[in-house]
């Protein structure tokens, strides 16, 4: 009977304790649970993340990059450029890019960093805008040609020059 008591018993505890028994009570890595009457939330392990924000620390670093538009109106040259380091390297090559499409005196535009830029154009003129995302630039060139009366604006160029992860 004894040994009947002690299985039955061990039976129980097999049956029950499963149910109780969870690895940091749930609660995702670098957590553990804490619990009050009626509540159960899961707090840091003292130090856990620190390793973690080692990690993001030598994550790498964001460096900016340039871009810019340069234009010679009289034959619709356009010369551009993206992601370069500095904002002297971006107009020189736009001016670059221009002279080396046929522009002879070309005209910088715009230089942008960490950004994008628009131009927009129709047969009586154009303008060239700069914003932090490309469907911005384009929205601002397309309204600001309309509004100087400008009739068909269509966008003629557009591009980004985003800072980049140096890990």
């Amino acid at each position: 009977m004894l040994k009947a008591l002690v299985a039955l018993l061990f039976l129980t505890l097999c049956v029950v304790a499963p149910g109780r028994a969870h690895a940091e009570g749930g609660c995702p890595p670098g957590q553990y649970p804490q619990q009050g009457q009626g509540w159960q939330t899961c707090v840091p392990i003292p130090g856990a993340n620190q390793a973690n924000t080692q990690a993001v620390q030598n994550a790498g670093h964001w460096e900016t990059r340039w871009g810019a538009v340069a234009t010679f109106e009289p034959t619709g040259v356009l010369g551009a450029v993206t992601g370069l380091r500095t904002k002297d390297e971006a107009q020189q090559g736009a001016m670059d890019d221009c002279k080396a499409k046929g522009g002879t005196s070309c005209k910088l535009e715009v230089a942008y960093q960490n950004g994008c830029a628009a131009l927009a154009g129709s047969d009586s003129g154009y303008v060239v805008t700069s914003d932090a995302e490309a469907s911005s630039a384009e929205k601002s060139a397309m309204a600001t040609c309309s509004k100087a009366g400008n009739a068909n604006c269509h966008i003629f160029y557009s591009a980004c020059s985003k800072a980049v992860l140096i890990p």
